[in-house]
């Protein structure tokens, strides 16, 4: 026969390479998984290197896109996606299989963008990949602007006030 059941419950089979045991009992191993990386950073229409950490997106420029994988050609059917983007989401957004991650209309300040990958029907590996992201604040967005604008009506009314008084 190819193979055999032995007496402690181990499983014997003939390879070409020479015997073969397999213990059910005993859990397979988990192999080590590639680590997920942020292959691509897109801002505006204008690749921006990942390297670069914050990723500065300039005033008014308000589209994303974040590109991820895992290097990696063993079970890529199974792999499976979640994202967080600290500062916009409450918490992890699990997305399957998609690998880029679309942001629009951001509002100015800082973010941090993380990624996590897993295989369906298993955990999520703890190894992350984050990038720092800086969005720039348009004058008109900016707390000194609003300020001067609340000087400003309070000025107006003010003025008011006292012309009013005046006549």
């Amino acid at each position: 026969p190819a193979g055999r059941r032995l007496a402690d419950g181990r499983l014997c089979f003939v390879t070409s390479a020479g015997l073969a045991l397999v213990d059910p009992d005993r859990p397979r191993l988990e192999r080590a998984r590639a680590p997920v990386l942020i292959d691509r950073l897109v801002v505006d229409g204008r690749a921006v290197s990942p390297a670069v950490s914050p990723v500065l997106v300039p005033a008014g420029g308000r589209s994303l896109e974040i590109a991820y994988t895992v290097p990696s050609f063993v079970r890529t059917d199974r792999l499976r996606f979640r994202t967080r983007l600290e500062g916009f989401d409450d918490g992890w957004v699990e997305v399957g299989e998609r690998r880029p991650a679309y942001y629009t209309s951001l509002r100015p300040g800082r973010y941090r963008f993380w990624v996590a990958s897993g295989e369906v029907g298993g955990g999520w590996s703890d190894d992350r990949a984050a990038v720092q992201i800086s969005v720039a604040a348009r004058f008109f967005e900016t707390s000194w602007f609003r300020l001067a604008g609340l000087a400003g009506l309070g000025a107006l009314v003010w003025g008011g006030v006292r012309v009013r008084l005046h006549w």
